[in-house]
């Protein structure tokens, strides 16, 4: 299963935007394996500020019992 995970906001720290994205993509996997994390930063000068956002896009795997 591939999971996308896309966050964005006005101004503030990498740090948080990047934290809030983890979350939500280990949340969505659920007790599955995550790997091949991608991550793309990107950010746009608006007329009142910067928007910045992060798009992280993994492959989980189900956990499996031996």
């Amino acid at each position: 299963m591939t999971l996308v995970e896309e966050t964005g906001r006005w101004g503030g720290s990498d740090d948080y935007k990047t934290k809030t994205g983890d979350q939500e993509l280990m949340q969505r996997a659920g007790t599955d394996y995550v790997t091949d994390v991608k991550i793309e930063e990107s950010w746009w000068y608006g007329f009142v500020g910067t928007e910045y956002c992060t798009r992280l896009e993994a492959t989980a795997y189900p956990y499996v019992e031996k």
